[in-house]
Parts: structure tokens; C-alpha cells; sequence
């Protein structure tokens, strides 16, 4: 049975509605209801010739060289392909042909236009009835608008009947009919000829996907090849080859798998870090008055850190594994390293290049090299793949080469080596402060005291220190120096009592003697944290024999003779203790209590050896008016 192409003669809408105008199909269709048209009624003709062909069969078969290709990214191979036709003897085919005819008598397009063509045979009753298998339904892609008329060709094989009387019958169905209506029909008797009407397919034209095109005359074969290059033709190439007049076809399929090496890679750093490093001393005393023959303990304060540090002889060092996931061998020409933007690193290989990776083998390599700094990078392994051009008959030809790439982060943790992470620190009067390590924290501070003096002549003194460090691993230095200026009074060499003190203040009564001058605040210096100035506590008795008082006067008297120039040698140890006493008990009610015996012992021993001091019991001896005035 043949079916020819439909011709459509005339442009239709297409509609969506059911018989009696109820509308079917899509929501589309039911939303635009209103907007459907009506009933309408069509009406049709038809022609029937009757036909006798000889026609020659053929047969269609493609086949391909290979089925797979597995090939890597960046090969390319070619694949030949066979197409082989074969002619049988002739055979005489009967058929009816025609065209139907449809008339849209109505007032609206034409809705579900279909036509069904079928061969009756006479029975010999008087009746004609349906020829199994000769029929063709034409389903129009276009309707026919109102009014209009398109015209359908068919072809219909027809097998021969024994009383020879035939006819073709079309029946017209559109689903918008007129209520009432019946589908069109039209009616054409025809009668199947004795003689040859014609001949089909002698020669046939051939078209192949790929683009070639052959015409047979008899049955043969044409071969050509396609080249299928990885990434471009992964999956299924399904080639296809047609019969032009019979329609028939054959096909043959490539798969094309595309491979890719694997590269994988280790980064491990590593760097040197070198501490710079910095000293400071501070002490609270810059200048000093200090009477001869007394030591004055000065605290001073040393801070050793480090002042940054430089990070050098980064390196960095890895594995760099390439792998062949690939069900064939891969030619590897070289494995490079690079770490951005351009430093290269050496690579070392346990083989010579170009070689061989086995299919589903590895190949490890070792990479090492220098960088400029510490700064985050990005390092890529690249393994270059010789890629192959493979004929149809198999043989592979080198072509150009493809890249495989891998990457690992650059950063850096704890530098490997520390230079210079530990200082010592040396005082040149106090001599080993210690170590400052930069495991142990920082900054480190020091502390001690120095004593200056006693001096044995008057005069100004220029007291310097210096505290230096010497770094553990390249002996750097560095120092820092504090200086304190002491002022030794010059003055005669002899005491004055505590009353003589008393009265010679700038506060009076007795002439003003400017010893006073040299305190801090003159007479109304504070006397530690009593609250009390120097001049009140001399001025004020002892009540109940206050230890505390008559340590204080006696004190302040010796103090008042060092300043106006007396040696303080004889009584030195026991101005400090005085010193330190007063200091602790510089609180209400003063260190006295009567039922601490001990500490009035220790207060009244120490007041009655600065009493004989300052009244000229002790070396140096009291001063006479002249010297006293002097």
C-alpha cells in the first residue's frame, strides 16, 4: 500500500470544538469558548483510476568499522562506513489512485477534519463490501475555512478480486458538523487494468546523514569515513541512511567514550622566621639629692620584645600523582609544576619521558622548589598528554598534545625554623638579667634595683647604666641606657641638733637656713603617707612617748645634717632602717602600741643612735656657730 504526500489547496484555521459546538481539546480551548466557531457542513468528489506497476523491492543495510571509540581529550578517530542495497526481481503491484475533494459549504472553518479512503469489492450479491487492508485515513494538517475547498491525493494497493468489480468510497468527517448532518461521501468506481500502467524504482536514490547521497541502478554498496574527534562527539553518533522512493532505512551507531587523565597533587611549606629585637629601661628616678656617705637604691624596669621579624627561605615541596582512569594506555610526554603567576619547580620523575601510563595506572612524581615569600599561591601540576589521530583501519598518527591539570592551595602555618627566637639580657652594673624567649611570651620585663653611692665628697655625679641583649643564633645587639643625675650638697661637715631644724625653717622663728630648700616641698614636704608635712611632725611632741614621733624628728634632723653637708657614714645603716620603718608605719596611730614592745625597742634604739648623731656624739661632731652659719 502506498501513501502519496497530502497537498492542501487551501489555508484553514484550526479550532477546538466537538460536534454540536461543546468545547473539547485544551483548557486553552475552553478558556476562548466564546471566541469558537460554529456548525458548518461540508461536501466532496472524488477520482479513482485503477493502476498496474511493476515494482522493484529493495533492501538497506549499514554497518560501521567499529561500534566504541574510546579515545582521550583532544584524539580524533575515523570510522568507515558501508551501505549496501540489494534489488529484488520485479513484481506487478495493483492500486487504485485519486484524489478526494472537500467543499466547506458552511459558514465556519472546518474543526477535526478526517478523511478514511477505502477499496469495496463487489460480492456478487448485488452489495459492495470493505477490502480488508486497502484503506488510508488523510488527516489534514490544516482545516478548510469556510467557504474554500482543498483537494487530498491517495494511493491505495489494491489485491485482485475474483469478479473484477470495484469502487472507492471517501467518507468526510469534521467534528463541528451540522446538527443533524451526516459526513460527507463520495463515490468513484474503478476497474484494475491487465496491462502495465507503469514502472516504480528501477533506480533508486540513496541519502545518508552524514551528507552523501548515491543513486543505484542495481543492487552494490558505497563506503566513506567519518571523523569523530573527543568532546565534540561524546555519546551516541547515529548515522542514518534512506531509500528516497521507498522510504526505507538502516542505521548504524559509534559510541565515543572521551577520557581524561587525573592529576592530583600535595603542597607542604616551609619557611624560616628571624625575630628582630628591641630594649627599653625605665626607672622612676631621674635626679637624686643624696647626702655623703649615703647609698640610695634606684628600681629600674628592662622590657625586652621583639620589634617583628622577617620570614625567608620559603619552599615548597609535594607529590604530584597523574592517573589513567582510561580502558587504553596514554602517552605522557612531561610532568611540569608551577606555582603562581610563574615560579617553576622542579619536578623529579621515576621515568624517562615520553612514557607510558597503563590503562587504570598511575604515575608519582616529586616536586620541590624555592619561593620568593610567604604569601598564599596557587600550585598546578600539569601532565601533557600526546594525543593520536586514529585511521579507520586503526593505525594511530601523533597530532598535537592536550594539558591535564591539578591544583593545590599554597599557604603557610608555623615556620619551620626560628632564628633569634631567645635574647639574652645584661646589665652592665647588675650584670645577668636573664633570657627572653618568644615560646615563653612576650614582652618580658625585668626588674631590680641599683645603689648609688655612698659618696664621700660633695659635688654633682652622673650615674649611667646600660642594659643590653645579645640574640641566641646571630649574636645581634642592641642596648638602652638610663641616666640619673645625683646632687651630693656640699656644706661643713658637722650636725646640727633636731631643735636647731625645728626653729630654722622658712616657716621660723630662728633664721631661715635654705637646707630646707633642698626637700621637695621645703618645709611642707610630705612626711611619707601620715599626711602630715615635714615641719608639722618635728614641731609636734611625742605624746605618751609616740616611738613613732621621736624616730621621725630624729630622722628628719640627720637627713636635714646630710643635706647641709654632714657624712652620713657613721649612721647610715640606720637611717635606712629608719627609713624603712617609718615607711611601713606611716599609718594611724604611728606604730605605737604600748603592748608591743619589741617594735617600741627597735623605733627607741634607732632615735636615740640619730639623736647622738645629730648632736654631735658621732662622727663628724657638732658644728659651732661659725660653722652653723656658714
Amino acid at each position: 500500500m502506498r501513501h502519496w504526500p497530502l497537498v492542501l489547496m487551501t489555508a484553514t484555521a484550526v479550532a477546538l470544538a466537538g460536534c454540536g459546538g461543546e468545547p473539547t481539546g485544551s483548557l486553552e480551548g475552553l478558556l476562548n469558548f466564546d471566541a469558537q466557531q460554529g456548525p458548518t457542513s461540508v461536501s466532496a468528489t472524488k477520482t479513482a483510476a485503477g493502476l498496474l506497476t511493476k515494482t522493484f523491492p529493495w533492501t538497506i543495510e549499514k554497518s560501521s568499522s567499529v561500534e566504541t571509540l574510546d579515545l582521550f581529550r583532544g584524539d580524533e578517530a575515523t570510522v568507515g562506513f558501508t551501505v549496501t542495497v540489494a534489488r529484488g526481481d520485479s513484481v506487478n503491484i495493483s492500486s487504485v489512485a485519486g484524489e478526494v475533494c472537500v467543499q466547506n459549504v458552511g459558514e465556519n472553518p472546518t474543526e477535526g477534519l478526517t478523511i478514511t479512503d477505502k477499496v469495496q469489492y463487489h460480492t456478487g450479491d448485488g452489495n459492495f463490501t470493505d477490502l480488508e487492508g486497502a484503506s488510508v485515513t488523510i488527516t489534514p494538517e490544516e482545516q478548510v475555512a469556510a467557504g474554500g475547498s482543498a483537494c487530498y491525493p491517495y494511493e491505495i494497493d489494491v489485491t485482485p478480486q475474483t469478479n473484477g468489480v470495484y469502487q472507492n468510497v471517501a467518507i468526510v468527517s469534521i467534528t463541528n458538523l451540522d446538527e443533524g448532518a451526516e459526513p460527507a461521501q463520495a463515490t468513484a468506481p474503478f476497474t484494475l487494468p491487465d496491462t502495465l500502467t507503469g514502472e516504480s524504482n528501477r533506480t533508486v536514490n540513496v541519502e545518508d546523514s552524514a551528507g552523501q547521497t548515491w543513486t543505484f541502478e542495481d543492487s552494490g554498496s558505497e563506503s566513506y569515513e567519518t571523523t569523530f574527534a573527543c568532546d565534540d562527539n561524546v555519546g551516541t553518533n547515529e548515522n542514518v541512511v534512506t531509500i528516497v522512493e521507498t522510504g526505507q532505512t538502516a542505521s548504524a551507531t559509534v559510541e565515543v567514550a572521551c577520557h581524561a587523565l587525573t592529576v592530583s597533587k600535595t603542597a607542604a611549606t616551609e619557611f624560616t622566621r628571624t625575630f628582630a629585637w628591641e630594649v627599653q629601661k625605665t626607672s622612676d628616678t631621674t635626679h637624686l639629692t643624696l647626702p655623703a656617705g649615703f647609698p640610695w637604691e634606684v628600681a629600674y624596669s628592662v622590657t625586652v620584645d621583639t620589634a617583628g621579624y622577617t620570614d625567608s627561605a620559603a619552599k615548597l615541596s609535594g607529590t604530584i600523582t597523574v592517573g589513567n582512569p582510561a580502558p587504553m594506555d596514554a602517552t605522557v610526554l612531561g610532568v611540569a609544576d608551577m606555582v603562581s603567576p610563574d615560579v617553576a619547580m622542579g619536578v623529579t620523575c621515576p621515568v624517562e619521558f615520553p612514557t607510558t601510563i597503563v590503562a587504570g595506572g598511575t604515575l608519582e612524581c616529586t616536586y620541590a622548589g624555592d619561593l620568593p615569600d610567604v604569601t598564599e599561591r596557587t600550585n598546578t601540576a600539569t601532565a601533557t598528554l600526546q594525543n593520536v589521530s586514529i585511521d579507520a583501519a586503526g593505525a594511530a598518527t601523533e597530532t598535537g598534545t592536550t594539558d591535564f591539570a591539578g591544583t593545590a592551595a599554597v599557604t603557610f602555618g608555623d615556620p619551620a625554623d626560628l632564628v633569634d627566637a631567645c635574647a639574652a639580657v645584661t646589665d652592665d652594673r647588675y650584670g645577668d638579667l636573664g633570657t627572653a624567649c618568644v615560646a615563653d611570651g612576650l614582652p618580658k620585663a625585668f626588674t631590680y634595683s641599683l645603689t648609688l653611692g655612698a659618696y664621700d665628697a660633695c659635688g654633682m655625679y652622673t650615674e649611667t647604666n646600660t642594659v643590653s641583649f645579645t640574640t641566641a643564633d646571630t649574636e645581634a645587639e642592641d642596648e638602652a641606657s638610663w641616666t640619673v643625675e645625683v646632687n651630693v650638697p656640699c656644706g661643713p661637715n658637722c650636725t646640727l641638733s633636731q631643735g636647731y631644724w625645728k626653729n630654722h625653717s622658712e616657716l621660723g622663728p630662728a633664721p631661715y637656713d635654705d637646707t630646707w630648700a633642698l626637700l621637695p616641698d621645703g618645709a611642707d614636704t610630705p612626711f611619707f603617707e601620715t599626711g602630715t608635712s615635714w615641719h608639722a611632725l618635728m614641731n609636734e611632741p611625742p605624746k605618751g612617748g609616740n616611738a613613732y614621733i621621736k624616730l621621725a624628728r630624729q630622722y628628719m634632723a640627720a637627713w636635714l645634717n646630710g643635706l647641709h653637708g654632714a657624712n652620713l657614714s657613721a649612721v647610715a645603716d640606720e637611717v635606712q632602717q629608719a627609713i624603712d620603718l617609718l615607711d611601713q608605719y606611716d599609718g594611724s596611730p604611728m606604730a605605737y602600741d604600748p603592748d608591743d614592745k619589741e617594735l617600741q625597742k627597735e623605733f627607741n634604739m634607732l632615735q636615740e643612735r640619730l639623736d647622738e648623731f645629730n648632736n654631735g656624739l658621732l662622727e663628724p661632731g657638732s658644728c659651732d656657730e661659725t660653722e652653723a652659719s656658714e
